[in-house]
């Protein structure tokens, strides 16, 4: 059983990591903007990519819950980050527990428990990230490839 669970969560991680290339390949369609009028966030379930060839700027995809320890720290951290990176990281907010979240969550077993769990536009995955080091060191990592 353990092994059909490791085997299930290698596979979504593969199925997130294809999506995010494919997005990048194709381009968000417009130009990279994020249009979700909800500032530098993205509306869930969009990945909001820059020109494929432009690393200058990367998306962030958070997965967290509001019953994570240190919820509030956590999303304090981000909104630290969001003020500290401005337009060069794109900031993809998910509550794991919200109804707009469960297509994905289904798809990513290995995320309960695991929140807050951080997957970068690069295709690193990253679990339980809770204070602003891990995410910045995170998000230094995927601005420097």
């Amino acid at each position: 059983m353990k092994n059909k669970k490791v085997i299930a969560a290698v596979i979504a991680v593969i199925a997130v990591i294809i999506v995010i290339i494919a997005a990048v390949a194709i381009g968000s369609g417009n130009g990279g903007e994020n249009t979700s009028g909800e500032g530098s966030t993205a509306e869930a379930g969009a990945a909001v990519t820059a020109d494929p060839n432009d690393n200058t700027r990367v998306t962030m995809t958070l997965f967290y819950s509001v019953n994570d320890e240190e919820h509030e720290q956590t999303m304090a951290a981000v909104e630290e980050l969001k003020a500290q990176y401005g337009d060069t990281v794109v900031f993809d907010l998910k509550d794991v527990d919200s109804e707009e979240s469960q297509e994905i969550v289904s798809n990513m077993p290995f995320l309960e428990g695991a929140t807050p769990a951080v997957l970068m536009s690069t295709g690193k995955l990253a679990m339980s990230c809770r204070d602003k080091a891990s995410l910045e060191s995170i998000i230094e990592e995927a601005l420097a490839q």
